[in-house]
């Protein structure tokens, strides 16, 4: 009987030991979070430098045409005519161009009287609420006020930019002196934008059109200056100015036509030149992240976000601080990219300042999957790490 009892004790003992390292097993097979290093999204301000591509061309037949729609009222050239710079080709009627200016400056005193009376309504919402007379919600929906009135107002102010610019297109001029070569329009034919008017025979400099994205063509202006390299001199550089500026896109494009006069002369320049633009915008803020951070699918363009994990632990001991695993979670996050820059890739839209992206270690990861997040990052704790 002692045997017996003996032999059940023992058995016990091994099926205790068994559970034991199959629990251990479950534990070692435990998959750890995968590692990736991550990139805190900040502006980065300071001058843009961009470059444009297009070719050198003759202005000895300029085809003069109209930046806008409309029926021509007056002609002043006829074929023979010498004209200089400056001079009056052809005007359209502007009718139609002023009542756009008028409704647009009638439209931006209503935005500013409405962008008035918001923000006296804020400032009187905001001293309530600091004598806790109103509510918070009251406050908050008085700076949304403001602030849509605020935009509003800009918006208007745009408004009336464009319509001034484009009454201003209805008065066609030569862009430099010359001899009317041929004449393709009549006082009250209606033209499009683009279509030839009259081909003058111009002088000895040379023009380049290169195409600018919309996003850039409000920053050009007529008259910036800008710098031409000719590869095929040696890279030969030469200051140029801005003559015209796209009221319009091309057809079936996104982009703007601007043309750039060469102040520079020298014998050696041919029409047909392969020729750089250099414009240089002024300092804005851009969102840029390392190029290695942004993948492509089927979808498009994304990026890896990372949210942090609210239940993950902190240590409570200072010093254990920098040592302590950091987790989240990452998130697929579709972006759309611009130019490639030296400091990385240009963010267009999807991405917001402070967000954290996976820099490296973004192959095969997958939507809520979590990550470990390497080296210990004092900007990562801004955003919640």
């Amino acid at each position: 009987m002692t045997r017996f009892v003996g032999f059940v004790l023992f058995l016990a003992a091994l099926l205790l030991t068994a559970c034991g390292e199959g629990a251990a097993d479950v534990e070692v097979a435990t998959v750890e979070p995968r590692p990736v290093r991550t990139f805190q999204v900040l502006p980065v301000d300071g001058a843009e430098l961009r470059l444009f591509t297009g070719r050198t061309a003759s202005p000895l037949e300029s085809v003069v045409s109209f930046q806008v729609a409309g029926r021509i009222a007056e002609r002043g050239v006829d074929i023979g005519d010498r004209v200089s710079r400056g001079a009056r080709i052809a005007r359209l009627d502007p009718t139609d161009y002023r009542l756009r200016v008028d409704e647009a400056s009638a439209a931006l005193v209503e935005a500013e009287a409405r962008a008035r009376n918001a923000t006296t309504e804020y400032q009187r919402v905001r001293a309530l609420y600091a004598n806790d007379t109103v509510a918070k919600s009251a406050l908050d929906t008085a700076l949304a006020a403001y602030e849509g009135t605020a935009a509003s107002l800009v918006a208007a102010e745009r408004r009336v930019e464009l319509a001034r610019t484009q009454l201003g297109y209805t008065d066609l001029r030569a862009r430099a002196s010359g001899v009317v070569t041929d004449v393709l329009a009549e006082p009250g034919e209606n033209v499009g934008a683009g279509q030839a008017i009259v081909h003058i025979a111009t002088g000895d400099e040379l023009e380049v059109e290169v195409a600018v994205p919309e996003t850039l063509i409000a920053d050009i202006e007529v008259d910036k200056t800008v710098e031409v390299r000719i590869t095929a001199l040696d890279d030969a550089r030469f200051p140029a100015t801005v003559i015209e500026v796209g009221a319009a896109p091309r057809s079936g494009a996104t982009s703007f036509p601007v043309n750039v006069r060469l102040d520079g002369e020298d014998a050696r320049l041919r029409t047909g030149m392969a020729a750089e633009v250099s414009f240089l915008f002024a300092a804005t803020d851009r969102v840029v992240v390392p190029a290695e951070a942004v993948s492509a699918d089927d979808r498009g363009r994304f990026v890896w976000v990372v949210r942090p994990e609210t239940e993950s632990a902190t240590p409570t001991d200072p010093a254990a601080i920098d040592e302590a695993p950091r987790y989240g979670r990452v998130m697929r996050q579709p972006v759309e990219v611009g130019a490639l820059a030296p400091d990385g890739l240009e963010i267009l839209s999807g991405l917001m300042v402070g967000e954290v992206v996976v820099s490296a270690g973004v192959g095969h990861l997958e939507d809520d999957q979590r990550v470990r997040l390497l080296e210990h990052d004092p900007l990562a704790e801004i955003a919640g790490f």
